[in-house]
């Protein structure tokens, strides 16, 4: 009896230590699990936006108003960025903050172009001295191809002191010569000086355009700006975004 009662005590003792080792086990696995090196992320297969031409400001036709351009680069052959949300800030010279300019483009693969800001109002007191350029978000999206679109210019006409003094005006037409139907077309125009500076902005968008269809358009300025400035005109269309170009058969005879 005696023998029966001593082996009860020590398999009593043994489950009461193995109860008290099952925490320790599970704490060490616990320790073991959390001190595993995190995985280092995967880069992204693209390369990010370069500023080819540093933002610049300038007075613009009224007071109080300024334009602001930058020029970038997308150096990926095969990646483009459907949708490119940035700003242009303008500070003084004490660095204040003075107006934020915030607007959305493109850019497609390979290309270097220019992202204007005309018109820009400063409500604060203050003079900007200095304009920063950020992108706040870039869509990037795989490219297999682009269409070939061939937009053409055509009647332009660059008139100071037109339509009334003390105003600006350059006018022309576009020509939508492809099979596509183009729901939106940007347009800018940059004006350089004989220094072959850029000196003045502006930037207007035309919708619509059917294959071989011409569309008068026009942009203005409160001032009468040098005659001797040279335009350039410049044809943006997004064919990244969905819908904005549908290519457009015509029916052949006998079908």
């Amino acid at each position: 009896m005696a023998f029966r009662h001593v082996e009860k005590q020590i398999v009593v003792i043994i489950i009461f230590l193995a109860i008290l080792a099952t925490p320790v086990i599970a704490y060490r696995g616990y320790v073991s699990i959390t001190t595993t090196p995190t995985p280092t992320p995967t880069p992204p297969p693209y390369r990010e936006l370069e500023v080819s031409e540093e933002a610049r400001f300038f007075l613009s036709e009224e007071a109080g108003f300024y334009d602001a351009w930058v020029r970038i680069k997308n150096p990926n052959r095969d990646f483009g960025v459907d949708r490119l949300s940035y700003r242009f800030e303008f500070y003084d010279a004490a660095g204040t903050l003075l107006t934020t300019e915030r607007a959305e483009s493109f850019i497609l693969p390979s290309e270097e172009k220019y992202f204007v800001a005309p018109g820009v109002r400063i409500i604060e007191e203050g003079v900007p001295t200095r304009v920063k350029f950020m992108i706040t978000d870039a869509l990037f999206v795989k490219v297999t191809g682009v269409p070939t679109l061939t937009l053409r210019i055509f009647n332009q006409r660059y008139e100071p002191g037109k339509p009334r003094a003390g105003e600006t005006r350059l006018s022309a037409e576009i020509e939508n010569g492809t099979f596509f139907h183009i729901k939106e077309v940007s347009v800018e125009v940059l004006l350089f000086n004989e220094a072959n500076e850029i000196a003045a902005v502006n930037a207007t968008r035309i919708g619509e355009l059917i294959p071989n269809e011409r569309r008068a358009f026009s942009v203005h300025w409160n001032a009468t700006l040098p005659r001797e400035f040279r335009p350039l005109v410049i044809f943006a269309v997004n064919p990244l975004r969905r819908g904005n170009v549908v290519p457009v058969f015509e029916e052949r005879p006998g079908r």
